[in-house]
């Protein structure tokens, strides 16, 4: 399973290979549906995964789990279910593949979007939010209602972010009404405050 726009009989195989390919170009999906960038591929994965081994798990229980999913709003539910759908209706299946000699020079066999890996080195994290508590004035925190992955908390009206669920997309930055919300560099954000 390979996220990209090339149909499966593009791929390039780095060794001898058997078996099911599967593509989708998943950023173009699901930037379509949800305009953020870098875009984040585990959705339209979802409905490349449901394709590719032909429903087993049906589509219906994959869609409804991600509407029941209760880390994000209502809307950014029923947007990640439509993204998911999509995937799998655009999913190219190319079934008992055989590959022999493959070439040596071929790319890692990871798919790339964009340039970026889609596996392995993810441009993810490269940076994520710190918030500015000083300049935190909202009741409710917009940012958390739109965070993609449920990343961003509103509690006791203080921002919190799980840094394990949160992918550093930025879209927590760009929905701050207050402009409290910055992209820093990831390692710094990690380490925490400098002593």
């Amino acid at each position: 399973m390979v996220c990209t726009p090339k149909s499966p009989e593009e791929i390039e195989y780095p060794s001898d290979f058997e078996g099911t390919v599967a593509t989708v170009d998943a950023e173009t999906i699901f930037s379509e549906k949800i305009a953020i960038q870098p875009a984040p591929y585990a959705i339209t994965a979802l409905g490349l995964f449901v394709r590719a081994t032909d429903n087993l798990i049906s589509l219906d229980a994959v869609k409804q789990s991600i509407l029941e999913f209760e880390r994000l709003g209502k809307t950014m539910r029923e947007l990640n279910a439509e993204t998911m759908v999509k995937a799998y209706e655009e999913t190219k299946v190319l079934r008992d593949v055989k590959i022999k000699e493959a070439s040596t020079t071929a790319a890692t066999g990871l798919g790339t979007a964009g340039g970026r890996a889609l596996l392995g080195g993810f441009s993810w994290k490269g940076k994520l939010p710190i918030c500015d508590q000083t300049k935190c004035k909202c009741i409710e925190c917009l940012a958390a209602y739109y965070c993609p992955e449920g990343a961003i908390s509103w509690k006791d009206e203080v921002f919190h972010v799980d840094y394990d669920f949160c992918k550093g997309c930025g879209t927590c930055a760009q929905e701050c009404t207050e402009d409290a919300i910055k992209m820093g560099d990831a390692a710094k954000v990690l380490s925490g405050p400098s002593k």
